[in-house]
């Protein structure tokens, strides 16, 4: 009303005047968690894939739920390995709240993991990283989001397998720029500015985190 241009940042939210939205694809994102799950070799039939969505508000995000679809719709368009993915929402904040949840959600009766592949849907990966340590990882893999301390810690350590980053300081760049150039430059800017999906590993982490912002 106030005619204020606005950009979101890493959240679409649909039927709303915004100039731009900076950030990945999220159905995309959860695709490509899928397939690194599925070469990992951990997805045969009847085996079991949790899907774990800490959120610190009831109700959920929309860009965390379009990140579980895009995970389940790689798997169901696979003639072969379809695994059993089961949802596991945590709607807690406090560190003990949550490992009791993952306690009741990825313990069997007889305190082994039942799950041989975990994609945590936002940067709250370390909560599960931390519990796996605890518990014993096993051969299961842990696939979550964002280049947090302690996720790095984690990755470093093999607790967990993969980080998809979502370079914040890109978005944050791209959608100053994009204020920039409608504001000031009187220029047009591209509605949807999805930024790559980057995979890291342990591996290529310290690579990854030397590289500049822009080229």
């Amino acid at each position: 009303e106030l005619g204020i241009a606005v950009v979101f940042i890493n959240t679409h939210v649909p039927n709303l005047p915004n100039l731009a939205f900076v950030g990945q694809d999220a159905f995309r994102s959860g695709l490509v968690a899928a397939q690194l799950l599925d070469l990992c070799a951990c997805c045969p039939d009847e085996t079991e894939i949790v899907v774990v969505n800490i959120m610190s508000e009831k109700g959920g995000s929309a860009h965390l739920m379009s990140r579980e679809e895009g995970f389940r719709s790689y798997f169901s368009q696979k003639s072969a390995h379809q695994p059993s993915i089961v949802s596991l929402n945590v709607q807690e904040n406090s560190s003990p709240e949550i490992r009791e949840a993952l306690r009741q959600g990825l313990l069997e009766k007889n305190g082994k993991l039942r799950a041989k592949g975990i994609f945590v849907t936002n940067s709250r990966v370390y909560h599960v990283a931390g519990f796996l340590e605890e518990v014993g990882k096993g051969n299961t893999r842990l696939i979550g989001y964002d280049l947090l301390e302690r996720s790095i810690t984690h990755l470093h350590n093999g607790n967990i397998d993969f980080l998809i980053s979502q370079n914040p300081a890109a978005q944050g760049y791209n959608s100053f720029m994009a204020l920039f150039d409608t504001l000031v430059l009187k220029k047009e800017v591209e509605k949807f500015q999805y930024l790559s999906i980057d995979i890291i590993t342990r591996e290529n982490i310290d690579y990854y985190l030397n590289q500049p912002v822009h080229e």
